[in-house]
């Protein structure tokens, strides 16, 4: 029996893995054909932060994970199952019956022998193993709870009762051929009887054990089989929600990074960036939009700033020209009053060498007396003649005074 039900779990094993090998390979596929479709589903969700898109990817996961502990803790609770009834329910009332039948069949031996030769030893051999028959007996309907023993057990206690009174008494009561004739013709019949039932319950017990054995097998494959698809599919949606949360976050820093590298580079002509996400990202393309468009105002002014102060400076230049003419006009007028000056110092000096020669002639003209009159007479009007052009010159300075004033007012006003 041991036999068979090794060579009936390595066919089924064998078979198993046959089965798990075929199946990882159609699930590899399927996987593949529907990998780019789920995909394209997933970037269809929108959600409101990148955290939301992370706790999304790691639920699944966890919700996979979640699934498998309870279809393996529900299979291991059924292999558990199956097991406590193999071990404390078929297999002790498997042993009983075998031992209670081969109990009745070392009875019926020792009948025949006591019988044959009268030794009174096979009939304390026999109420020994009556003993331990009982005890059997005893153990089976305290701990087990089985229908078809019970009414096995009650045949037994009969049988003993006829071969002790109808066997082993008529024969202590010198009657031998009637015990011997009793025994062949009722007692052996009944004990082939029972022991054929017990036979029959073993088989039965055999065969519920193989059965047994096969639904644990086929559990134990299911769950195998549940284990290797969760696991293949805990790696593949693992590499995938890694793959898009990836590329759903990379691609659109990515874009910000080539239009902000733009931006740095001075180009602020581009158009405003679009998101098709909700989430933080979304908010950054937004700011940077509003960054890019506050620039380019910026620059926008800076360039009106820099328009006027071209014109500004331009008109600088013009007046700056216009300072250079009254400037070389200043220096012009200014040579024109130093030669006016030297001319009237000339003048003056003559003047002065006239009235020391007038001086002179006064004085000479006191030691001549009346030779002098007339000279003194021309003298005097020489003097006329020289304060006239005192005067002039005096007129003439403070007209350079007033030009030389307007000028240095003009230069103050520049």
């Amino acid at each position: 029996m041991k036999r068979s039900l090794l060579i009936h779990f390595i066919n089924n094993t064998a078979f198993s893995i046959h089965i798990y090998h075929n199946l990882s390979i159609y699930i590899v596929y399927e996987y593949l054909e529907k990998g780019e479709k789920d995909v394209k589903k997933f970037k269809q969700i929108q959600f409101k932060s990148l955290r939301l898109k992370i706790l999304l990817g790691f639920m699944v996961l966890v919700l996979l994970l979640f699934g498998y502990s309870g279809w393996n803790f529900y299979s291991s609770w059924k292999i558990q199952e199956e097991t406590i009834n193999i071990t404390n329910s078929q297999l002790p009332l498997l042993i009983i019956n075998e031992k209670l039948g081969n109990n009745i069949a070392e009875r019926i031996g020792l009948a025949r022998a006591y019988v044959l030769y009268g030794d009174e030893t096979y009939i304390e051999a026999f109420n020994v193993l009556t003993s331990e028959s009982q005890k059997i007996q005893d153990e089976a309907t305290v701990d087990l709870d089985s229908e078809e023993l019970g009414p096995l057990i009650e045949l037994i206690g009969n049988w003993r009762n006829m071969v002790e009174q109808n066997v082993f008494y008529v024969y202590q009561l010198g009657n031998q051929d009637e015990a011997a004739r009793y025994l062949q013709e009722v007692a052996e019949p009944v004990a082939n009887k029972l022991m054929s039932d017990f036979k029959e319950q073993i088989d039965y017990r055999e065969d519920l054990i193989i059965e047994s054995g096969d639904s644990l097998l086929s559990q134990n494959e299911a769950s195998n089989l549940v284990g290797l698809i969760v696991s293949v599919s805990l790696l593949i949606s693992a590499i995938a929600i890694a793959l898009i949360v990836a590329q759903m976050i990379t691609k659109p820093i990515k874009a910000i990074r080539d239009r902000m590298t733009l931006i740095a580079s001075g180009d602020l002509k581009q158009e405003p960036m679009v998101s098709k996400t909700k989430d933080e990202l979304a908010d950054l393309i937004q700011a940077m939009n509003s960054m890019q468009s506050s620039l380019a105002d910026i620059v926008g002014e800076i360039q009106g700033v820099s328009n006027t102060v071209a014109m500004q400076s331009q008109q600088l230049t013009e007046a700056s020209g216009q300072v250079k003419e009254a400037g070389d006009q200043i220096s012009v007028t200014m040579e024109e009053l130093s030669q006016g000056a030297e001319t009237q110092a000339t003048t003056t000096s003559e003047i002065a060498n006239s009235m020391h020669e007038f001086n002179q002639q006064i004085t000479e003209a006191n030691g001549k007396g009346e030779v002098l009159y007339h000279s003194t007479q021309e003298m005097i009007k020489l003097a006329t003649t020289g304060r006239n052009e005192m005067e002039t010159s005096i007129k003439q300075m403070g007209k350079i005074y007033d030009v030389v004033s307007n000028s240095v007012s003009q230069v103050k006003g520049l």
